[in-house]
């Protein structure tokens, strides 16, 4: 029988990457002869291939390999790409000289970012939300959480909100709104309305800290090529 070689255990592994295998399985399914210098020398190749990444052992000397998934280098400027422009979210302005937040020439806004507002209660995140609906009005924001209804109603806070705030035309020329309000106070993935402005006031993980990257990977997938504004407390 010719000797094993590297180039024939990598073509056997190939079609197996991100699997798990061992000697056992592999002298079986290559059906290496136990009497043959292949049998030891198997061990020899795996270390080799490991050192080319091509496997990685599992480290307790147990004969137990993962098939690395073998990846290219993406070419980035070597062929045309279309380049999406920032997506057209304006931050709160100045009442007095219309101007945005100092900082806000130094953020942009990218299709499907989510934009956090943490803090306690009471320190404004629900005014930062209203201006941010209000200067993104014409496109249609969403609005969810416990700040703005209760029983499927707008809350009187949030309408006399609204009320303050009449440099902002809320609603259309029929009376109808120029925003979608939705009574949701929970699980906001499953509500977020995709491609759209989505503000969420808001979710509380109290001593929960570790769900956040959960919940916001959810809404993230969510919402697509919209953006998601939302108050942590």
């Amino acid at each position: 029988m010719v000797d094993l070689t590297k180039l024939d255990v990598r073509r056997f592994l190939e079609p197996l990457q991100g699997r798990v295998v061992d000697l056992k399985y592999l002298r079986s399914e290559m059906r290496i002869d136990p009497e043959s210098s292949s049998w030891d020398s198997l061990r020899r190749i795996m270390f080799d291939l490991a050192e080319d990444k091509f496997v990685k052992p599992s480290g307790k000397r147990d004969g137990v390999y993962k098939v690395i998934k073998q990846v290219t280098a993406v070419e980035v400027f070597g062929k045309e790409r279309e380049r999406k422009p920032p997506f057209p979210f304006v931050f709160p302005k100045d009442f007095d000289t219309g101007m945005e937040f100092p900082f806000a020439d130094l953020i942009v806004v990218r299709d499907g970012d989510l934009i956090l507002l943490p803090g306690q209660s009471n320190y404004g995140k629900t005014c930062l939300c209203l201006n941010m609906a209000g200067e993104n009005i014409d496109e249609n924001p969403v609005l969810m959480g416990n700040e703005y209804t209760k029983d499927e109603e707008p809350t009187p806070r949030f309408l006399n909100r609204l009320d303050s705030m009449d440099w902002i035309e809320w609603a259309n020329g029929d009376g109808t709104d120029k925003f979608k309000l939705l009574p949701v106070y929970a699980d906001y993935e499953e509500h977020v309305v995709k491609n759209r402005i989505n503000i969420i006031d808001w979710i509380n993980l109290p001593g929960e800290y570790y769900m956040i990257s959960p919940v916001m990977e959810g809404i993230k997938k969510a919402i697509g090529n919209g953006i998601g504004v939302i108050v942590l407390q």
